[in-house]
């Protein structure tokens, strides 16, 4: 079977509530520029009991490394009982701002927060 990526990478970083991700996603950049492989997912988690953010990156280290730039979107708080594709087309509209868009992840705070986290080719 042939895997778009094959390794992982965990960045962690203290989370309190607050909607600044840049720590974790700057780490993330730096990593990708100092070791240069080629980003191909992200996933992210929050761990409840010791209050930390979680951010994975899939990769390969056999292709051409490129850098990439993570940046976070605030959409604003979602109503789960109202029609979704709302969503859809903000995260859409998003994506479409950005270049080269690589994936794309989401976040919801404890207050239904919807944050998209993007990760594009950076120029």
């Amino acid at each position: 079977m042939n895997q778009e990526h094959d390794r992982i990478k965990l960045f962690v970083m203290d989370y309190n509530g607050t909607e600044d991700f840049s720590k974790v996603m700057n780490e993330a950049g730096t990593w990708v520029a100092t070791n240069k492989i080629a980003p191909k997912s992200i996933g992210i988690a929050y761990v409840d009991k010791d209050k930390k953010l979680v951010l994975s990156m899939g990769y390969r280290n056999d292709e051409t490394p490129y850098l990439v730039q993570l940046s976070a979107t605030s959409v604003g708080k979602i109503d789960f009982n109202s029609d979704l594709s709302q969503y859809e087309d903000i995260i859409s509209d998003a994506m479409a701002a950005s270049d080269s868009v690589v994936c794309h992840e989401m976040f919801i705070t404890e207050d239904d927060v919807l944050h998209v986290i993007l990760m594009s080719k950076a120029k």
